[in-house]
């Protein structure tokens, strides 16, 4: 039985509200910003243009198609969490300190580029597969992506935070 929602409706659709999504976000946030200033007409083509080129190119819609949604899934699960907390009996401001702070940040950024590479790797296939290749970009993936790169790293990351920690609460 055919339905509103086919696969060629949605493949048609699609673009279209990527190009919204595009249009109506960026030019909030640089009115927002005011980077290139207050003159809206400007900001206007500049979100004009920059969801054009986000349309034409098929792998710019499969990035944001694919990165949109768990944005606002982390956001949605954020949201719960800090309910959760506040029906737990922590302040307001205790939350607000908490998401204002340095550790919070970092962690969000770091999800985010998480997602941002999954979704380039689902849209331009699988360029931080580490490969046996001759190279200097082989080379350098099979450096960062080994075990025992990663599990420094790991170990850094921990003892950063323990000695800043320590460092902290005398």
């Amino acid at each position: 039985m055919a339905t509103l929602f086919n696969q060629e409706f949605v493949d048609i659709l699609t673009p279209i509200f990527v190009f919204i999504f595009v249009f109506v976000a960026l030019y909030a946030l640089l009115l927002k910003t005011k980077i290139f200033g207050d003159k809206a007409g400007f900001n206007l083509v500049i979100s004009f243009a920059t969801a054009m080129l986000i349309f034409i190119v098929p792998e710019a819609n499969v990035v944001i198609t694919l990165f949109t949604p768990w944005m606002a899934l982390l956001t949605l699960l954020l949201i719960f969490i800090f309910v959760f907390f506040m029906f737990l009996g922590v302040k307001e401001k205790t939350l607000v300190d908490v998401a204002s702070g340095g550790t919070f940040a970092f962690w969000m950024v770091l999800i985010v580029a998480i997602l941002f590479l999954v979704a380039l790797t689902k849209a331009y296939g699988p360029f931080l597969m580490v490969d046996q290749n001759a190279g200097f970009w082989s080379s350098v993936k099979r450096v960062i992506f080994h075990p025992k790169t990663l599990g420094v790293l790991f170990v850094l990351t921990i003892a950063a935070y323990t000695i800043r920690y320590l460092g902290s609460h005398e």
